[in-house]
């Protein structure tokens, strides 16, 4: 996908489990994000939940953990790790 000064790419296999109100997925796989400056990040994305498809509330939460990392050279990379919790 390309976008107002950035490229977005990469390759994705898609999990999920459907139930009559709920589901459940997440993706396997690494995006890549690229600026016209020539900087770029990688991520992954975290698993989730959608409840209320039939009856009651709808919602969607993030569940698991998701990944960003910048790699600046061989010997440097910076890795963010965010962790989504369904119990708060």
């Amino acid at each position: 996908m390309i976008g107002r000064g950035y490229k977005l790419s990469g390759t994705l296999e898609a999990k999920m489990d459907i139930s009559i109100n709920s589901g459940t997925g997440g993706n396997e796989g690494i995006f890549t994000v690229e600026f016209d400056n020539g900087r770029k990040f990688h991520y992954t994305t975290a698993p989730g939940e959608l409840s209320g498809l039939t009856y009651g509330e709808r919602k969607l939460l993030l569940v698991g953990k998701c990944n960003l990392f910048f790699i600046r050279s061989i010997l440097l990379v910076r890795w963010i790790r965010i962790i989504f919790r369904s119990d708060l």
